[in-house]
C-alpha cells in the first residue's frame, strides 16, 4: 500500500471518530454509546496501526499486539 492510500485511510479513520464523537449527542442510554465504542474503536485501532506501520516502516506492536 502506498502512502497516498494510507493518508487516505488516516482522513477516512478520522471521519469515524468524528462519527462517533457526533453519535453522543443523541439522545439514547449510555450503554447504547459504550456498546458502540466497544464494537468500533478495537477496529479502529486496528486500522491506525496499519497506517502507521506502512507509513513508518516501524511495527513498535509487533511482541505486543493488543
Amino acid at each position: 500500500m502506498n502512502a497516498l492510500k494510507h493518508i487516505e485511510d488516516l482522513g477516512t479513520l478520522a471521519d469515524e471518530v468524528g462519527n462517533l464523537a457526533a453519535a453522543l449527542t443523541l439522545p439514547v442510554p449510555d450503554a447504547v454509546h459504550v456498546q458502540a465504542f466497544k464494537e468500533r474503536l478495537p477496529g479502529i485501532r486496528d486500522r491506525l496501526r496499519i497506517v502507521y506501520v506502512g507509513l513508518s516502516g516501524e511495527n513498535p506492536w509487533e511482541d505486543h499486539p493488543s
